[in-house]
């Protein structure tokens, strides 16, 4: 009998707790008792289909089905689009690239400057994620705001104004009345990537993988976001060499722009939204 006691409680406790965790996630008040008790159903059949085809377990055959291969495939994309942003790598030549600039900032101090602003917009996006969604939604000036969208096309407005200075400069242009443009345009691009770009790409990806796939596909998009963060910085100088400074800043801020389209396009707005729900929109 006690033992049965006991179990009840601890039943009664984690319903309590899925419906406290309910509420919160789902912005409920506590009279919307009937969208609670939908929400709750919902939660219960989809674990016990979970139980009952081993969720849990990968399957290469959902590859083939919708979600699968739209979430997997938006992944893929958010976790490349970090390194190819060049987000990563101006960070790590930040000290060469002030300095092809022609800055009369010190190297030094403009990459401590950057990396504090790196910091302020990871903070900020904290703060904001929560508030803005992630996709944009029309009559929500917030959503309107959506972090992906701002995160990349702000990245790219701040190289392509770095690499037009630095053609301009290339090009024998006198530019020194304007040399605070350098660290003003590599602060705002690196700002900007802290917001999404950077910091994003899993909390994305942790939604919409299909549990099936969870666990392959985290690992799938952390071994290419590995990789194409070291091949972009190791043949950096390389692109330098071939295209120029200010090449190489364009060609980083057209990366920037088509993510930002495959963004807007392909995206689904996941706050608030169970995961039954996801799964519905990649259909």
């Amino acid at each position: 009998m006690i033992f049965i006691f006991k179990l009840i409680i601890k039943i009664l406790f984690i319903e309590q707790e899925a419906e406290r965790s309910i509420k919160f996630y789902q912005n409920l008040r506590d009279g919307d008792s009937e969208k609670l008790h939908f929400e709750m159903n919902k939660l219960t059949e989809s674990l016990c289909k979970q139980v009952k085809s081993n969720g849990d377990s990968f399957d290469w055959l959902y590859l083939l089905t919708n979600p699968g291969r739209k979430a997997l495939t938006i992944g893929v994309v958010l976790s490349v689009l970090s390194p190819l942003s060049g987000s990563i790598t101006i960070s790590t030549y930040a000290g060469a690239i002030f300095e092809a600039a022609g800055s009369t900032i010190p190297p030094n101090i403009s990459v401590i400057a950057v990396g504090v602003v790196q910091l302020l917009g990871t903070l900020i996006t904290t703060n904001f994620i929560e508030r803005a969604g992630r996709k944009v939604a029309h009559n929500n000036f917030l959503q309107i705001l959506f972090l992906y969208i701002v995160s990349t096309n702000g990245t790219a407005l701040g190289l392509v104004v770095l690499g037009v200075f630095m053609m301009l400069k290339s090009w024998q242009y006198n530019v020194e009345s304007f040399d605070w443009i350098p660290i003003v345009s590599f602060s705002l691009a690196i700002f900007s990537a802290a917001w999404a770009i950077m910091s994003l790409p899993f909390v994305i990806i942790s939604e919409i993988l299909p549990e099936k796939l969870k666990d392959f596909g985290a690992n799938l998009c952390s071994t290419l976001l590995w990789s194409f963060g070291f091949i972009v910085p190791k043949y950096f100088p390389f692109f330098t060499d071939i295209i120029g400074y200010h090449g190489t800043m364009f060609l980083f801020a057209g990366f920037c722009l088509l993510g930002s389209l495959f963004v807007s396009m392909c995206l689904p707005e996941t706050k608030g939204k169970s995961r039954d729900q996801i799964m519905d929109m990649l259909r």
